[in-house]
């Protein structure tokens, strides 16, 4: 199952991501599991968001490491971008900040832009090379860059 988020952050040094794990219920892709309404149900058609709490509170749960590909852009030098991957957002760009990236220690500070969350590394991979080819850079500008 691949968690699939895409984050618009426009305050310099923020962090959507608390965590590099994702917990993962239910392994029927995503569904609730289906089950009969007993007569009560019916009548009172629970919204779906307490469908799903009683689900997550119920299911088994796994811990699944997450691979993040993100966008960051200069805050001083707004033409300067950059497309990386990670398995630890935050720590990240921390890291860019404080100038631990050869490339991108000229430009700091940076703020994020958008992240995409993948379960497997390979996929986030596969992704980053997309996002910095010719077609991946013109998808990018026309989706993540605004």
């Amino acid at each position: 199952m691949v968690e699939h988020l895409i984050r618009n952050e426009g305050v310099a040094g923020s962090n959507p991501v608390s965590g590099t794990t994702i917990r993962v219920c239910d392994a029927s892709g995503g569904k609730p599991p289906k089950r009969k309404r007993n007569a009560k149900e019916c009548r009172t058609k629970p919204s779906k968001f307490l469908a799903w709490r009683l689900i997550l509170r119920t299911a088994k749960c796994d811990e699944v490491n997450m691979f993040y590909v993100y966008l960051i852009k200069s805050i001083r030098y707004p033409e300067q971008r950059y497309v990386g991957m990670t398995d630890d957002l935050q720590q990240r760009l921390k890291d860019h900040n404080a100038g631990r990236s050869l490339h991108t220690s000229k430009y700091k500070p940076w703020m994020l832009i958008n992240y995409i969350a993948f379960s497997s590394k390979d996929a986030a991979a596969e992704f980053e090379q997309y996002l910095k080819s010719g077609s991946g850079q013109a998808f990018a500008n026309k989706h993540f860059w605004k």
